[in-house]
């Protein structure tokens, strides 16, 4: 069985890729380049000439595999993100270590104190309404309009630094 403890070299980027789905590649919206992003991020579609996301209000699109600032993994991905706007958006069966999730409850972000959120095996995930990854359904805990939002994913395990969901969007 594969060592996937935080300390293990290999967990030194914003996503670690297990399984890999489909990918697809997009430009970023001017918002989201101007801030930058987490690899993992949650983005959804917005308007654009060409297929475009951002950051993701809990509507699921896909994730980001890899961040604004990270340092290339061996391809020409890092100048592209960076000079053109571009990057891939992930979707379909993925099983990957992410740093983009909540560590703290909804509701303590927004009157403290902070609460550290749990995660458990085959918790059910879905976008935050910051695009990170979560147990909690922040469209209803928020009493938004539209309801339930959509699960993206399950926890595999929670290493700390890492959160590693199979994403299922």
């Amino acid at each position: 069985m594969t060592n996937l403890s935080p300390s293990k070299p290999g967990l030194s980027f914003d996503t670690e890729t297990f399984l890999s789905g489909n990918t697809y590649p997009v430009t970023i919206h001017n918002t989201l380049l101007s801030t930058g992003w987490v690899g993992g991020q949650g983005v959804m579609w917005t308007q654009g000439p060409v297929p475009t996301v951002t950051c993701s209000d809990g509507r699921p699109a896909g994730f980001l595999l890899y961040g604004s600032a990270e340092p290339p993994h061996f391809s020409s991905d890092h100048i592209s993100k960076q000079r053109y706007g571009i990057s891939f958006i992930c979707f379909d069966n993925w099983v990957v270590a992410v740093r983009a999730f909540e560590r703290y409850t909804w509701l303590s972000r927004q009157s403290g104190p902070l609460v550290h959120q749990t995660y458990n095996p085959s918790q059910r995930l879905r976008f935050s309404l910051r695009g990170l990854w979560t147990a909690e359904d922040e469209w209803s805990l928020t009493s938004d309009f539209r309801g339930l939002n959509s699960v993206v994913g399950t926890v595999v395990a929670d290493l700390g630094t890492h959160l590693v969901v199979q994403a299922n969007i």
